[in-house]
Protein backbone atom coordinates (compact mmCIF):
# COMPACT_ATOMS: atom_id res chain seq x y z
CA UNK A 1 0.00 0.00 0.00
CA UNK A 2 2.76 2.43 0.59
CA UNK A 3 4.32 1.74 -2.52
CA UNK A 4 1.08 2.59 -4.45
CA UNK A 5 0.94 5.41 -2.40
CA UNK A 6 4.08 7.15 -3.38
CA UNK A 7 2.97 5.90 -6.65
CA UNK A 8 -0.01 8.36 -6.89
CA UNK A 9 1.88 10.99 -5.14
CA UNK A 10 4.31 10.87 -8.07
CA UNK A 11 1.42 11.06 -10.62
CA UNK A 12 0.08 13.78 -8.88
CA UNK A 13 3.29 15.92 -8.63
CA UNK A 14 3.53 14.86 -12.55
CA UNK A 15 -0.01 16.21 -13.46
CA UNK A 16 -0.20 19.23 -11.10
CA UNK A 17 -2.86 18.12 -8.87
CA UNK A 18 -1.99 19.56 -4.90
CA UNK A 19 -0.43 17.33 -2.74
CA UNK A 20 -2.55 17.79 0.54
CA UNK A 21 -0.41 17.74 4.57
CA UNK A 22 -4.07 16.62 5.71
CA UNK A 23 -4.42 17.75 8.83
CA UNK A 24 -7.91 17.57 11.06
CA UNK A 25 -8.30 21.02 11.97
CA UNK A 26 -8.30 21.91 8.38
CA UNK A 27 -11.55 20.16 7.58
CA UNK A 28 -14.99 21.88 7.67
CA UNK A 29 -17.10 19.92 9.19
CA UNK A 30 -20.00 21.27 7.50
CA UNK A 31 -19.00 20.65 4.76
CA UNK A 32 -17.26 17.10 5.36
CA UNK A 33 -20.49 15.81 6.97
CA UNK A 34 -22.57 15.89 3.41
CA UNK A 35 -21.03 12.69 2.70
CA UNK A 36 -21.73 9.38 4.85
CA UNK A 37 -18.82 8.40 6.70
CA UNK A 38 -19.03 5.14 5.53
CA UNK A 39 -18.99 6.43 2.55
CA UNK A 40 -15.77 8.23 2.87
CA UNK A 41 -13.74 5.66 4.48
CA UNK A 42 -14.81 2.97 1.51
CA UNK A 43 -13.45 5.60 -1.30
CA UNK A 44 -10.76 7.07 0.98
CA UNK A 45 -11.97 10.87 1.17
CA UNK A 46 -12.85 13.34 2.85
CA UNK A 47 -14.28 16.73 1.37
CA UNK A 48 -12.03 19.90 3.07
CA UNK A 49 -13.63 23.00 2.57
CA UNK A 50 -16.31 24.98 -0.21
CA UNK A 51 -15.65 27.91 -2.49
CA UNK A 52 -17.53 29.31 -5.10
CA UNK A 53 -19.91 25.71 -5.27
CA UNK A 54 -16.80 23.40 -5.56
CA UNK A 55 -15.73 21.02 -2.86
CA UNK A 56 -11.94 20.67 -2.28
CA UNK A 57 -11.91 16.73 -1.47
CA UNK A 58 -8.61 14.98 -0.22
CA UNK A 59 -8.76 11.62 -1.85
CA UNK A 60 -5.96 8.73 -1.53
CA UNK A 61 -6.29 8.43 -5.01
CA UNK A 62 -7.76 11.34 -7.00
CA UNK A 63 -6.90 9.44 -10.06
CA UNK A 64 -9.96 7.55 -9.79
CA UNK A 65 -12.71 9.49 -11.85
CA UNK A 66 -15.56 7.37 -10.74
CA UNK A 67 -15.14 8.16 -7.28
CA UNK A 68 -14.80 11.84 -8.36
CA UNK A 69 -17.95 11.79 -10.38
CA UNK A 70 -19.43 10.27 -7.61
CA UNK A 71 -18.74 12.56 -4.93
CA UNK A 72 -19.86 15.34 -7.20
CA UNK A 73 -23.21 14.50 -7.41
CA UNK A 74 -23.53 13.21 -3.52
CA UNK A 75 -21.77 16.94 -2.73
CA UNK A 76 -24.06 18.10 -5.17
CA UNK A 77 -21.01 20.36 -6.25
CA UNK A 78 -17.88 20.58 -8.65
CA UNK A 79 -15.52 18.79 -6.89
CA UNK A 80 -11.55 19.55 -7.29
CA UNK A 81 -9.54 16.55 -6.13
CA UNK A 82 -6.32 16.92 -3.96
CA UNK A 83 -3.70 14.05 -2.75
CA UNK A 84 -3.61 13.11 0.71
CA UNK A 85 -2.77 9.72 2.36
CA UNK A 86 -5.36 7.15 3.15
CA UNK A 87 -3.65 7.35 6.90
CA UNK A 88 -4.25 10.84 7.11
CA UNK A 89 -7.41 10.56 5.38
CA UNK A 90 -8.78 7.74 8.17
CA UNK A 91 -7.66 10.32 11.00
CA UNK A 92 -9.44 13.05 9.75
CA UNK A 93 -12.54 10.84 9.53
CA UNK A 94 -12.03 9.75 13.02
CA UNK A 95 -12.07 12.99 14.36
CA UNK A 96 -15.15 13.87 12.14
CA UNK A 97 -16.70 10.50 13.75
CA UNK A 98 -15.78 11.78 17.34
CA UNK A 99 -17.42 15.61 16.35
CA UNK A 100 -20.80 13.83 15.33
CA UNK A 101 -21.01 11.63 18.27
CA UNK A 102 -20.46 14.47 20.52
CA UNK A 103 -23.05 16.84 18.97
CA UNK A 104 -25.59 14.17 19.45
CA UNK A 105 -24.92 14.46 23.53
Amino acid sequence: MARRSQSIEQQCRRKGIPLLDLKPDMIAPSVASRIDLEMARRLCVVPVSEEDGLVTVAMADPFDTQAVELLGRLLGAGVVPVCSTCSAIEVALERLQVLQLENLS
